[in-house]
């Protein structure tokens, strides 16, 4: 037995069948989750498709744990709560970021603040890598961003 073209509909009247693009239905679940690697690229992968390049608004000591501001990262559309971010550096390692300044480094990212359903614009640092931030420094990551309802 097969079946195909099936929708539920709320109430006792049947609707006609409506079936939603790919784009649609992709849209729809990314006020729930959505990431900055391209579409089929798997989370954590090595990859500079999609990755977010911003600049460090605000400097932090090589020493000092603390928070920096970066440009507002934007989700694709708006989410359904504020979600949980997971940071990854350019070549796949989780709560890290890549800091360029002369050099590539890597910085411990645990978390991030200012966040709304829109957007993001605070990463905050542990600093166990002990690098300094500077203002202007290229901040490079990709996140995923996760609304999931309890």
């Amino acid at each position: 037995m097969q079946f195909s073209q099936v929708q539920l509909c709320t109430g006792s009247t049947a609707l006609a069948f409506s079936p939603k693009t790919f784009n649609e239905e992709f849209r729809a679940c990314q006020h729930y989750y959505c990431h900055s690697y391209t579409h089929g690229t798997a989370k954590g992968s090595s990859t500079s498709s999609g990755l977010e390049r911003n600049h460090a608004l605000t400097a932090l000591a090589g020493t000092t744990a603390g928070t920096i501001s970066v440009n507002s990262i934007r989700f694709p559309v708006e989410m359904v709560k504020n979600p949980t971010i997971t940071l990854y550096s350019y070549d796949g390692n989780i709560n890290e970021v890549s800091v360029i300044a002369g050099a590539t480094k890597k910085a411990v990212a645990t978390a991030t603040l200012n966040l709304s359903e829109r957007c993001f614009t605070e990463i905050t640092f542990d600093n166990s890598s002990a690098q300094a931030i500077a203002i202007g420094d290229q901040i490079i990551f990709h996140y995923i961003s996760d609304a999931e309802l309890e």
